[in-house]
């Protein structure tokens, strides 16, 4: 049973270390993917505070 746990966590250390992720934030991911975001976003948050003032704040 040692073994077998022992084989797992080797298998499971290597196979996280070969994954090579290349993840970055991007402040124009939005521009390229969808352009109306920010806009969408704007004018929800207009109407939600519109219709809770305290939310505002």
């Amino acid at each position: 049973m040692a073994l077998f746990r022992s084989l797992l966590l080797i298998i499971l250390i290597v196979a996280v270390s070969s994954c090579q992720t290349n993840a970055q934030l991007s402040p124009n991911y939005y521009s390229s993917t969808c352009p109306q975001a920010l806009s969408i976003v704007k004018a929800e948050v207009a109407a939600a505070i519109k219709n809770e003032t305290r939310i505002g704040a």
